[in-house]
């Protein structure tokens, strides 16, 4: 897209920009710090800082320092992120063939120590150099593998920029719906981050797709409340891009003035920058709007400037837009023989990027994606229904197992009753049998003891027929005393 749409993903993009306080408290802990793992871990932070506020030069400094220690401590992590920090401050510089080789260093690095979202990471960046380049199948082949695993991690922050770059690819091959629809997804997850940065690349690059399709209202609405955020957070790179993409507008609508004032406002920041990207961008839009103003010796110089550009970074997306313009301008002055030769130039450098067999790997490239999305999401479905159908089975078992268990317990309660059941009907019986024994010893023993006081009571009557009573004795006494 016009708007860059590289995310840095290492670092988090909601800081503020401008002055920063952060980066010279680290520079007053570097002073204390000895050659350890940590002073690299302080570089790494530092180049972060000083990155937000595009201090591209000391970002290489502190980042190459972080690398040579790194490697001298054997510390791959802290190695890792320098040359992280190192590929995409020569993306931010147009510098791809060393942004690429610092990429590959990175993943190496990062699948050594197991980072998986460091790997994803990687991705996304040497995708971002691949489709700077012109080649887009490569570039998606990486962007959809980033996605892959993002999706897998699911942190809102790496779908973000997987869909923003998506976009970027399907922006560049005309597919408008489909880029739009990558990049409101972007926008919405960075939304929900609060990620200011993020946020505005989203709105600068919706702003492009709507000038694309013709909407201008739209997009100058877009760009503007892109810009506003990065003023606010002090984003030169980002202002830069805002600025150009309005210039885009004003062309358009043919106010070359107004125009011509936005893209030199947006090559001062890039060429402060030393982004050559940025620069050879400005540069073709110049020579375009100064062509159309009939300027031709300034399109002309502009032009010339933003393909050289072009060719040492080696943009092909770049060399395409320039031969484009200089056709346009060789034919303005009437130089058919010259316009035909930058249109022929043109051409061939356009096949190289859209040639049939590129759309053909990219269409393959999204239905692999989509059919190997589909087979996880089916796998994960198919796995899942064996994890439902073996807790069933657990399920079943368990039931089966308390079933079991209730009846033995039941039947041994019952053989326990039973058992009692027969051991108290054997001394029900046997107390029976005693009873009977006691009755009859009982009624034995009333009959002895019938039979013992019969003959008591009969001596007894005996005894008082025997015996002079008490009382006639006493009588008979009572007599005699008398006389």
């Amino acid at each position: 897209m016009k708007k860059g749409s590289f995310i840095f993903l290492l670092f988090a993009c909601s800081l503020v920009f401008g002055q920063n306080p952060k980066a010279d408290s680290l520079l007053n802990t570097l002073k204390k710090q000895g050659q350890d793992t940590n002073r690299v871990i302080t570089l790494n932070l530092l180049t972060r800082e000083l990155f937000y506020i595009s201090d591209y030069k000391n970002v290489i400094k502190y980042a190459t320092e972080a690398r040579i220690l790194g490697e001298k401590l054997n510390f791959k992590s802290g190695v890792a992120i320098s040359y992280l920090t190192m590929g995409n401050i020569y993306t931010h510089t147009g510098n791809y063939t060393e942004a690429l080789k610092n990429y590959l260093q990175t993943l190496k690095l990062k699948e050594e120590i197991g980072d998986k979202k460091g790997v994803s990471t990687t991705y996304n960046n040497i995708g971002l150099v691949y489709v700077e380049q012109g080649n887009y199948p490569t570039g998606l082949k990486y962007y959809l593998k980033s996605l892959a695993m993002e999706e897998k991690f699911g942190t809102k922050e790496g779908l973000a920029n997987s869909f923003n770059n998506l976009g970027t690819v399907y922006y560049n091959l005309g597919k408008y719906t489909e880029a739009l629809k990558y990049n409101f997804q972007s926008l919405k997850l960075k939304e929900e981050m609060r990620d200011k940065y993020g946020i505005a690349t989203s709105f600068n690059n919706i702003g492009v797709i709507y000038d694309e399709q013709g909407k201008s209202k739209e997009a100058l609405d877009y760009y503007e409340r892109s810009l506003k955020i990065e003023d606010e957070i002090g984003d030169k790179e980002g202002i830069a891009y805002s600025y150009n993409n309005i210039g885009e507008i004003y062309r358009y609508q043919k106010n070359y003035t107004e125009a011509e004032k936005y893209y030199l406002k947006s090559l001062a920041i890039r060429e402060k920058l030393d982004d050559k990207n940025g620069v050879s961008s400005c540069c073709i839009n110049l020579g375009a709007i100064f062509n159309l103003d009939k300027k031709y010796t300034e399109a002309n110089n502009y032009l010339m400037k933003g393909l050289l550009l072009a060719k040492e970074i080696g943009s092909k997306e770049k060399m395409k837009d320039s031969y484009e313009k200089l056709a346009d301008l060789a034919k303005e002055k009437g130089n058919y023989k010259e316009a035909y030769g930058y249109h022929v130039k043109f051409k061939e450098m356009n096949d190289s990027i859209f040639n049939a067999e590129n759309s053909k790997q990219l269409g393959d490239l999204k239905t692999q994606f989509e059919v190997e999305k589909k087979e996880t999401e089916l796998k994960a479905k198919a796995e899942a229904q064996e994890v439902i159908s073996a807790e069933e089975k657990k399920r079943q078992q368990f039931v089966i197992y308390a079933v079991i268990g209730v009846l033995l317990v039941v039947l041994i309660f019952s053989f326990f009753l039973f058992n009692r059941f027969r051991i108290t009907n054997r001394q029900k019986k046997i107390i029976e049998l005693q009873k009977v024994r006691v009755d009859k010893a009982y009624e034995e023993l009333h009959e002895k003891n019938k039979e013992v006081m019969d003959s008591i009571f009969y001596a007894r009557r005996i005894q008082r027929a025997l015996i002079t009573s008490e009382k006639y004795i006493e009588r008979n006494l009572n007599k005699l005393m008398k006389k």
